[in-house]
């Protein structure tokens, strides 16, 4: 028998490997995988897209100095999920991304608290 454990207790623990489980069971591959990173700013740019940006800069060719991700998408929930918790808690964050050739949307893949 499995004891159960209080939400409450471990309530943004347990959100947060939901969302980091959730999000590797559906990981692809990318080209750029950086860490430690510092989360400076999360948003909504055109629903349903949301962004990252980071204290440490991202190649040229990423549009804005952005990481791009589909908040319509398990993925991109879980995405949102583990940037917010390193932004409210400073937790740095490992982040993977595929760079365009040329200037363009760079599309995050992978966010994981370190």
């Amino acid at each position: 028998m499995i004891p159960s454990v209080p939400m409450r207790r471990y309530g943004a623990r347990a959100a947060v490997l939901g969302a980091l489980s959730t999000f590797l069971c559906g990981a692809g591959a990318w080209t750029m995988d950086e860490s430690p990173r510092t989360v400076r700013m999360i948003g909504v740019h055109e629903s349903p897209v949301g962004f990252v940006s980071l204290a440490e800069p991202v190649p040229a060719t990423c549009v804005h100095g952005h990481l791009y991700f589909d908040l319509a998408t398990p993925l991109g929930k879980a995405l949102f999920a583990t940037l917010t918790v390193a932004k409210t808690t400073g937790q740095k964050v490992r982040v993977g991304y595929t760079p365009p050739e040329t200037t363009g949307n760079c599309w995050l893949q992978l966010a994981a608290l370190v």
